[in-house]
């Protein structure tokens, strides 16, 4: 079996590479919905709608126009969503239109500054 390394790892806007991120999650979520009947002895569910979210990490890089900027931009303005690109390696990724939901900066006065983006895909999240 192939193992995945997280060096291989990349979070883009598009097709820009968002620089010195170091850690990305994804939780795929399926709501459940009670369908239990009286006389059931085991709980039973419909399924629900489906959503996904997240949040990324790394070093905020100001420079970083198509990246960090456009992000924090976005989490200002909070107008359209981006186009998110989570790759676990070279080629493949999900992707969708994400909301920024969080923009989370971090000052350390012995490291670099920090921020982690917590986001929320809306509508169909795609693996390629």
């Amino acid at each position: 079996m192939a193992e995945l390394l997280g060096r291989e790892c990349a979070v883009k806007l598009s097709t820009n590479t968002v620089l010195s991120c170091n850690e990305w999650s994804l939780n795929l979520e399926i709501a459940t919905i009670p369908a239990t009947d009286f006389g059931d002895t085991w709980e039973e569910f419909l399924v629900g709608l489906r959503g996904a979210s997240g949040q990324f990490v790394g070093r905020f890089d100001p420079s970083d126009t198509n990246g960090h900027v456009a992000l924090q931009t976005e989490a200002l303005s909070g107008t359209s969503g981006v186009s998110l690109r989570l790759y676990i390696n070279g080629s493949n990724y999900y992707s969708g239109t994400a909301l920024i939901t969080s923009f989370a900066p971090k000052a350390d006065v012995g490291g670099a500054v920090t921020v982690t983006y917590g986001y929320r895909f809306t509508g169909t999240v795609s693996y390629t």
